[in-house]
């Protein structure tokens, strides 16, 4: 029997592998204007209760929807943004502008919930991810390229 650990790392690197190429032809896709990806937002505190995820920046907190069995925030990219991420070590980091603050922002792959390919509000394309609400701790945050920096709109759930 593997330990819980195992297969959070096992999963990270799955869904490492399977972002690189979903997101890749999401950016090719000309029917692809935008990419929506839908990150955990949740882990657990030592009482087994949900608390927000230590990698959720200030500014993004009023994003997160909160339900009864899932915390999530929904990020919405475009295909361009794709040079300014790092992905390393299972890590996506990049910088952004979120209401016109600077933020950093840095998850595991293992948050992924689903990266959904929209033209305007129509689904072109979706991958969903398998994804763990666990005890969490702050992911070290690697420095993003020194480009111009791509805005990053938060989507609202109506």
């Amino acid at each position: 029997m593997t330990s819980i650990e195992h297969q959070i790392q096992r999963c990270a690197k799955i869904n490492s592998a399977v972002f690189d190429i979903v997101y890749e032809d999401m950016c090719q896709n000309d029917e692809v204007k935008s990419i929506h990806a839908v990150v955990l937002a949740s882990c657990i505190d030592e009482q087994g209760e949900f608390k927000l995820s230590p990698w959720i920046p200030a500014p993004l907190v009023p994003h997160v929807h909160k339900e009864d069995s899932l915390w999530f925030v929904t990020l919405s990219l475009t295909p361009m943004a794709m040079k300014y991420f790092i992905h390393n070590e299972n890590v996506i980091s990049f910088e952004c502008r979120i209401q016109n603050v600077v933020t950093q922002i840095s998850f595991s792959t293992d948050q992924l919930i689903s990266l959904n390919g929209l033209n305007g509000k129509e689904l072109v394309d979706t991958q969903p991810f398998h994804y763990f609400v666990r005890e969490e701790e702050p992911i070290d945050s690697v420095e993003p390229p020194v480009k111009k920096r791509p805005s990053l709109s938060v989507v609202k759930n109506d």
